[in-house]
């Protein structure tokens, strides 16, 4: 049972300050890109020490470094998956016959952590009990090895609260305790002791996450071993503590927590969750949202066909911060097949659909009677939240007119009609070709005839003046008979188009109508 107090609310409202409010154009789909797999072809790269891979770490600006935690190494990519370094040996226990065995990793902001005289730029903690840096030489260096105490260590961050000095705090799985370290790396008793008061019997720490001012520690079941988690629906308790070690509350406990490793708060521009805090399953492979104020469960991330997106034995989820990959990408490490494999990827909100909408007419066409009018029931219907005003207008030829009722409709929930009315009329106006058009070619032929041999003869010149103006009487007799044409009424009869066009904004969708006359 969760605890809700004003307390844990203000207190969880410091969370909501690493983030603004999401924009309101949101997508509540989700796709993946597969960067990097041992898997030839499962990735857009290729690397065979990407096995298992765990814990991720970054320095702003600079690339990532993964924890891999079945080959021994870290593995250092860019955003895009291309190697950026060559791998990093972990380092494994003397005498340890096999590979290290890294899980959790972090940056050390500070001068302390040191291995081999220099600090750690980053440090690892492994299944096999140990605590190892790298200070930017060779291969990472043992700083800490508890194997012989049959350690387990699945998860580490780095705290710095305000009360006190930069510690290390180590999940130790098979202790089912968190483990606490000087930057000297010895054991440290913080003001608080990372204790449950409530935590049930059989659970353990998985991991451990700061955000903001506040450290998210995951439980798990632990096995007969006490070794490996046993995967299970419900099987997961999620924990707020603050940066000293207090136990704040108990912020998620069950279903849909299934061996819960990887949290992260999500970017202000991640879809539908976005500001969410985001829990990975290692169990089932599912990611889960969850509000970061109330802690109430809010969905899983899934793709666009509506599937839910699964990467078996899921573990590290970050976002990219700083100039090293992108603010709203959320970065993903797997273990893929019972951890025998692995792989690096991305999930990013799939792009906000565009509101629109559609435009119907039932029936597409008809048929009429000259001088009688019939019905068309025209249908806009919404999509992707569409519900602004949409006005229509109807276009008709000579003979057929048309109206609609209403000119202006809005689609909110549901599909918006209107009703267009097109009527025919009984006749309509033809345009008439002049009925004299040859007797005025005729005239104007006789009229010429008298001109054509004027350079004849003198004598006949006051002959030839004579007949042309008789000629242009003739002519303007002719004309005046021919006049200019005129109309005349016809029976509507054929089949006619009527366009309708409904606009919002700068949308427009059109439709045709075909009306019959008889």
């Amino acid at each position: 049972m969760k605890r809700k107090t004003l307390m844990n609310g203000i207190i969880r409202g410091f969370v909501l300050l690493l983030g603004t409010v999401s924009a309101v154009a949101q997508t509540d789909s989700y796709q993946q890109r597969n960067l990097v797999s041992d898997m030839a072809g499962a990735a857009a790269h290729t690397d065979p020490k990407l096995i298992n891979p765990w814990g991720i770490s970054f320095f702003p600006g600079q690339p990532f470094w993964i924890a891999d935690n079945n080959s021994g190494y870290s593995t250092v990519y860019d955003a895009t998956g291309a190697t950026q370094l060559a791998p990093v040996l972990i380092p494994a226990p003397p005498g340890h016959a096999g590979p290290a065995t890294p899980t959790g990793t972090v940056i050390n902001p500070t001068n302390g952590f040191k291995v081999g005289g220099a600090p750690s730029q980053f440090l690892f903690v492994g299944e096999d009990g140990t605590i190892s840096g790298w200070n930017g030489n060779g291969n990472a260096i043992l700083a800490l090895d508890h194997s012989g105490a049959g350690a387990v260590y699945k998860g580490m961050a780095i705290l710095s609260p305000a009360c006190c000095a930069t510690y290390l705090a180590v999940a130790n799985f098979h202790s089912g305790l968190i483990e606490t370290y000087t930057q000297n790396f010895d054991l440290l008793a913080p003001p608080g002791s990372f204790t449950d008061p409530g935590l049930p019997r059989g659970y353990a720490p998985f991991n451990i996450q700061p955000i903001g001012n506040q450290v998210f520690v995951t439980y798990a079941v632990q096995d007969a071993a006490k070794h490996d988690p046993v995967n299970a629906a419900g099987n997961g308790i999620v924990d707020i503590f603050d940066l000293e070690g207090n136990f704040v509350e108990r912020y998620e406990q069950g279903a849909p927590l299934n061996s819960p490793w990887g949290v992260v708060q999500a970017s202000a521009n991640f879809g539908a969750f976005s500001n969410d805090i985001l829990i990975g399953n290692f169990g089932d492979g599912t990611i889960n949202a969850f509000d970061p104020a109330t802690g109430d469960f809010r969905g899983q991330l899934k793709d666009q066909t509506g599937a839910t997106i699964v990467n078996a034995s899921l573990w590290a989820l970050v976002f990219g911060a700083g100039g090293t990959g992108d603010i709203n990408t959320l970065y993903f490490t797997a273990g893929l097949a019972n951890e025998g494999h692995g792989l690096f990827g991305t999930i990013t909100a799939a792009a906000a659909p565009t509101a629109d909408y559609s435009l119907q007419a039932s029936p597409t066409s008809a048929t009429v009677a000259a001088g009688g009018s019939t019905n068309f029931t025209l249908t806009v219907s919404p999509a992707n939240g569409f519900a602004s005003a949409v006005t229509l207008r109807c276009t008709a030829p000579t003979g057929i007119t048309c109206s609609l009722n209403p000119t202006t409709i809005t689609p909110g929930a549901g599909a918006a009609t209107s009703m267009l009315t097109a009527t025919a009329s009984s006749t309509v106006q033809h345009y008439g070709r002049p009925r004299a058009i040859g007797t005025l070619f005729a005239g104007l032929g006789l009229f010429g005839c008298f001109f054509a041999g004027a350079r004849t003869s003198r004598r006949r010149l006051y002959s030839l003046v004579l007949g042309g103006i008789a000629s242009i009487l003739v002519l303007g007799s002719l004309l005046a008979s021919t006049g200019c044409g005129g109309y005349s009424s016809q029976a509507n009869r054929g089949t006619a188009s009527i366009v309708v066009t409904a606009t919002s904004g700068a949308l427009s969708h059109t439709s045709t109508i075909y009306l019959t006359v008889q």
